[in-house]
């Protein structure tokens, strides 16, 4: 059965049996559970998902240094657009609730991150928008979470990642014509 997988994906059945060796010190068990886990065998698909997983992580930690949430991420990029957005919106394009967005929402003007405006033709709108703080809070997380990306890239050459990038595309292809089906 396993010679049915195509050679690229790596698949390496439970071994509930092997453990690490027990640990001595707090040096030495950094480095035994780096051994043990550096020999597992990573597929494409188990690797794409601890690769996003690491970046996930890595986002929230940059996130709570600066005091924000994952949502409040989402909407000051949503509102870096420029267009002023109603709270509605805003919930729609996060997948969230409005109550939930509109919380987040106060929070992000209390903070000065973004500013909110009634437009005089229909007072029972809210629009928001995001102000220079929250550009230069966006900018600050941008460059911190690329530094981050572009030294998950260190060692790889470029023809490696455009190769890598091609694989990427033609499966994003492949699962939208599943999804068409």
């Amino acid at each position: 059965m396993l010679n049915n997988y195509p050679r690229w994906y790596t698949f390496t059945p439970p071994q509930w049996h092997v453990f690490p060796p027990p640990l001595t010190s707090m040096t030495s068990e950094k480095k035994r559970a780096t051994d043990f886990c550096s020999k597992r065998k990573v597929g494409l698909f188990d690797g794409l998902m601890e690769y996003a997983s690491v970046i996930d992580r890595q986002t929230d930690r940059v996130l709570a240094e600066i005091g924000l949430s994952a949502l409040d991420f989402e909407i000051i990029v949503i509102l870096l657009a420029g267009e002023e957005r109603s709270v509605t919106y805003l919930a729609r394009a996060v997948s969230g609730h409005v109550g939930q967005v509109s919380r987040r929402v106060s929070r992000l003007v209390d903070n000065g991150l973004i500013s909110r405006r009634r437009p005089r033709a229909d007072r029972r709108v809210v629009l928001l928008k995001l102000t220079e703080k929250g550009m230069k809070i966006e900018l600050e997380l941008d460059q911190r979470i690329g530094e981050f990306k572009q030294g998950l890239a260190d060692g790889i050459s470029r023809e490696e990642m455009e190769t890598f990038e091609a694989v990427i595309r033609k499966m994003l292809d492949n699962c939208d014509n599943l999804l068409r089906d």
